[in-house]
């Protein structure tokens, strides 16, 4: 992964409850707070999101639509960019979600930090991380295999692949994968690609075909485990 965010970093957070702005949670990755109001269409403010430049006309467009969909459930999540010191949550949650032959080391994680953490989000309650996602831009539609010792990123890519998205089982139905999925939209705006690509496993097929994702083909993605490689291409992107 070639590319960090940089900038000022500030995880201001807001009570639409009360109207008024809480203390800064501290300068430790890009966040937005979400409080959920039963009844009534309201969010928090957008401190700053995973990008260092301007946003276009599609960016804005779909930072709208997020905003409008976090307003929902009464509930209070924030999303932030991950640090190393959320791997073991991470862990945690995919042994939760993935068959034992799906599973990737702790090692595999932190190398795609190192390489693209603007493409590393997690959702937390409180401070309990309940689900994540890794992306990073690719050149072609070769599949990332697990496990991979080294990833050497695109300078000119022509997709966003999703390596891993998982909600932890206790959290699934409540809109989390949603929130992550959208804000890979807004990460394909700003890398300016219309094609997302990822493997589905586990039957997964059908909840990716709801976000515009189709079977390219399948594969061998683990031990005698099949994967279905699935590409979106956008036609959204101004």
């Amino acid at each position: 992964m070639s590319a960090r965010s940089s900038g000022q970093i500030i995880e201001a957070t807001a009570s639409v409850a009360e109207g008024k702005r809480l203390p800064n949670a501290g300068k430790a990755g890009p966040a937005i707070w979400v409080s959920h109001i039963i009844g009534a269409m309201q969010f928090v403010h957008t401190a700053e999101t995973v990008f260092e430049e301007g946003p276009s006309q599609s960016v804005n467009k779909r930072r709208a639509e997020f905003r409008l969909m976090l307003a929902r459930e009464g509930w209070q999540m924030l999303l932030r960019q991950l640090r190393r010191a959320d791997v073991p949550g991470v862990m945690v949650i995919q042994r939760d979600a993935y068959m034992s032959e799906l599973v990737e080391s702790e090692e595999t994680f932190v190398r795609k930090l190192d390489r693209f953490a603007s493409g590393c989000l997690g959702l937390f309650e409180g401070n309990q991380l309940v689900a994540y996602v890794f992306a990073h831009p690719w050149s072609g539609d070769d599949v990332v295999p697990l496990n991979a010792e080294s990833l050497e990123l695109p300078d000119r890519p022509v997709c966003l692949y999703v390596h891993d998205l998982a909600v932890l089982r206790t959290f699934r139905g409540r809109g989390a994968a949603k929130i992550l999925i959208d804000h890979l939209f807004v990460l394909s705006d700003h890398l300016g690609v219309r094609r997302l690509s990822l493997v589905a496993v586990q039957s997964s097929e059908p909840f990716w075909g709801r976000y515009g994702f189709v079977v390219r083909d399948s594969l061998m993605y683990a031990p005698n485990i099949l994967g279905t490689h699935m590409v979106c291409e956008r036609q959204d992107l101004c």
